[in-house]
């Protein structure tokens, strides 16, 4: 049988312009290249459907390498816990039942912060990559990077 060519996972927010700079980044070729997106590039549990997808894509994808590739925040694209709220209501979700959400521990107990979740682009990077790193079903020899891109500047930043 012969042996499939290794590939990156590149996870990554849903700003699609930074698709553009993913090769000078990871110096692969783009059918390389394997890229899930999450809101704000954070994995936000330990074993959630997120976290599946990486495993499984490593298992089965020859995964070599994994990036995590955020944006320096942009604030006009992050919703505050009012904000939310408010757009929740106005979509007419029944935000009544928030507290017993919180009650059964949903998102940790606190279901507004967990899904506007952290602001700090270099704190979710290193976040998900010890994540990533520590997870026991994720082989050790995976390299692991983190990535944060200023689009002002076009600056690209290494976290470690």
């Amino acid at each position: 049988m012969m042996k499939k060519k290794e590939k990156v996972l590149i996870i990554t927010g849903f700003n699609s312009s930074l698709h553009a700079i993913y090769q000078s980044i990871t110096k692969r070729e783009q059918e390389d290249m394997i890229v899930l997106s999450s809101y704000n590039a954070e994995l936000s549990q330990t074993y959630s459907c997120m976290i599946r997808s990486i495993i499984m894509l490593v298992l089965s994808e020859q995964i070599d390498e994994i990036y995590f590739i955020g944006e320096k925040s942009n604030n006009d694209l992050l919703l505050n816990e009012e904000e939310l709220l408010a757009r929740m209501r106005e979509k007419g979700v029944n935000t009544n039942i928030l507290s017993t959400l919180n009650y059964l521990q949903v998102g940790g107990g606190n279901v507004i912060k967990w899904l506007t979740g952290e602001n700090n682009m270099e704190t979710i990077i290193k976040k998900n990559m010890n994540l990533v790193q520590m997870h026991p079903l994720i082989p050790k020899s995976i390299a692991v990077h983190g990535v944060v891109v200023d689009r002002k500047t076009n600056r690209i930043e290494m976290v470690s």
